[in-house]
């Protein structure tokens, strides 16, 4: 096994700064956005896609090396630590295990709105491995990894800094059950009161014919129009939705009161599979994807006003998005099991079990009539005690199925069937 010396160099070497990187508080608006390349995407997306991060499960050590590769790209642009110890890595626990996320900030130009902070986010672990093959996730989610490092970098070579302050997070856990992102909002290293709304990267690196999908429109009064403006003479094709929740990181900090976008170019036929890979990424795609987060992020960060937050606890999915995860899973063909059923809530552990605290319109738990605060403690006869034991019971289930689920709700005991509709 590799020392943490050695990983520690190899993260280090392969952030070392590229001749044509822009040099920090050098560039205009203008210029800063023009280094958003086809060519920068793919170095990163490379790195994080290797077999040598043997798909960045949480925990391992690729995706200890993924985090050390940014918390090491965020120093060398200057951004500020606020994790662990005044750094850029904040850890949590996963089953007794310390993991990382990493923060990074950067200050804003103006002296009163400096302390609001605008945050960019995407998920860096993925699934690990399935026998030998490794899920190299470079669409999902070493795409949107890609993405808070190139913003991060884009900002911080501006001369002039946007007025508010931009924190850049990286999380781990997502795939487990959006597991990191849970644990940053409930010990931010940035108050949440102090935060104005969370971007959201999460699979922009299969855009076909221009397409990106954005959710959260509906989440603060001002986006569809920032959306429309950012997007001239960019090109894209997009397709929005006002919901606020999806199966990513931005659902935990609209629960929190944010306003949130989701950047999303919508699941495919590699999505948590071995062919997800870094050949296959579409970088111009991406590069562009970038330029259009870059100006909504600015004028975020410029306004005179805060964003106003509207809360829509709806899942905001691409229209296809069942249909192709029907394709994608529907004929098992090596699907991971525990995609191929979803209950459709939004969970926090609690000490009695895991407790809801949103559900997807139109999903199963809410067909079955759960509730938000209903505490789940049974699954069929399974006892649940968190999510971990939620997820071992869904991964045996398929389309099809039903369940009893077994919920605490004003602190009595109830009941509910809940079917599992096939694609």
């Amino acid at each position: 096994m590799k020392t943490l010396a050695s990983l520690l160099l190899v993260a280090a070497l392969a952030v070392a700064q590229d001749a044509a990187d822009p040099k920090p508080g050098t560039l205009t608006a203008d210029e800063a956005e023009k280094t958003l390349t086809a060519a920068e995407v793919k170095k990163h997306i490379g790195f994080f896609a290797s077999d040598e991060l043997g798909g960045r499960d949480t925990p391992s050590e690729g995706l200890t090396k993924a985090a050390e590769y940014i918390a090491a790209e965020f120093k060398r642009l200057g951004l500020k630590g606020v994790g662990d110890d005044g750094g850029h890595i904040k850890s949590w626990e996963y089953n007794g295990e310390k993991v990382p996320n990493c923060v990074g900030l950067l200050e804003g130009s103006d002296d009163k709105l400096k302390d609001e902070v605008v945050i960019i986010g995407g998920h860096m672990d993925h699934i690990g491995m399935q026998g030998r093959e490794v899920m190299n996730g470079a669409d999902d989610n070493a795409s949107g990894s890609t993405g808070v490092l190139e913003l991060a970098e884009a900002f911080a070579s501006m001369k002039t800094r946007p007025r508010r302050s931009i924190l850049f997070l990286t999380f781990s856990g997502e795939e487990k059950g959006l597991l990191g992102s849970a644990a940053y909002v409930k010990d931010p290293a940035v108050p949440l009161a102090k935060c104005v709304a969370m971007f959201n990267l999460d699979m922009i690196g299969r855009s076909k014919d221009d397409y990106l999908f954005i959710g959260g429109v509906g989440t603060s009064e001002p986006f569809p129009t920032m959306v429309e403006k950012a997007a001239e003479g960019i090109g894209l094709k997009i397709e929005t939705h006002p919901g606020g929740l999806a199966p990513s990181d931005n659902t935990n900090f609209h629960l929190k009161g944010l306003p949130v976008l989701f950047f999303f170019t919508n699941v495919h036929a590699d999505y948590h599979n071995a062919d997800d890979v870094v050949d296959k990424i579409n970088a111009e795609g991406e590069a562009k994807i970038l330029k259009l987060a870059f100006r909504i992020v600015r004028a975020t960060a410029d306004r005179d006003e805060r964003l106003p937050f509207t809360k829509n606890a709806s899942q905001a999915l691409p229209k296809d998005f069942n249909e192709r995860m029907g394709e994608r899973f529907g004929g098992g063909g090596g699907a991971p099991a525990r995609n191929r059923v979803q209950l459709g809530v939004q969970t926090d552990e609690v000490d009695e079990g895991v407790k809801i605290t949103g559900l997807t319109e139109g999903g199963a738990a809410a067909k079955a009539g759960l509730k938000a605060g209903d505490i789940i403690t049974k699954l069929g006869e399974t006892k649940i005690a968190d999510v971990t034991d939620l997820r071992a019971v869904l991964r045996k289930l398929k389309p099809g199925d039903a369940v009893k689920v077994t919920v605490l709700r004003d602190g009595k005991e109830e009941s509910a069937e809940v079917k599992f509709e096939k694609p």
